[in-house]
Formats: structure tokens, C-alpha cells, sequence
């Protein structure tokens, strides 16, 4: 076998040994904030939603998806 499968093989092995180490679990480690929360956007004037439409900006977005309250 070449060097580079000799690589690529020990590569394979230690992302699966480090995958299991690390224990992925498809379970959540937070709960998710529920509907009707109130959540403060914080950020700049992207997030604000300059140069966007009222509807088209970042948290009048995110209230409609997540049903929350966004400022």
C-alpha cells in the first residue's frame, strides 16, 4: 500500500476513535426556548435590517418562524 493509503487509512481510523470518544448523540443538550418567549436580537445593523424591507428583516423573520417575541 502507498504512503497515502496508509494515511488516508490511519485518518479514518482516528476520526471514528475520536467520534466515539466524543460520544455524538442525536439527543439534545438543551431544551428548546418554546413559542412566545421573548428573545432580544442582538447585533448590528444587519440584524437591525437595514436597507430591507419591515417584513423582510432579520427579526421580523425569526418571530414568524419560531413564534417568538423578538426585539
Amino acid at each position: 500500500m502507498k504512503i497515502r493509503g496508509k494515511f488516508l487509512v490511519l485518518a479514518s481510523m482516528g476520526l471514528v476513535a475520536t467520534l466515539s470518544m466524543t460520544g455524538c448523540d442525536s439527543e439534545p443538550q438543551q431544551e428548546a426556548v418554546p413559542a412566545g418567549s421573548i428573545v432580544i436580537a442582538l447585533g448590528d445593523s444587519l440584524t437591525y435590517g437595514y436597507g430591507a424591507s419591515l417584513d423582510a428583516a432579520y427579526p421580523k423573520v425569526l418571530a414568524d418562524l419560531s413564534h417568538w417575541t423578538v426585539f
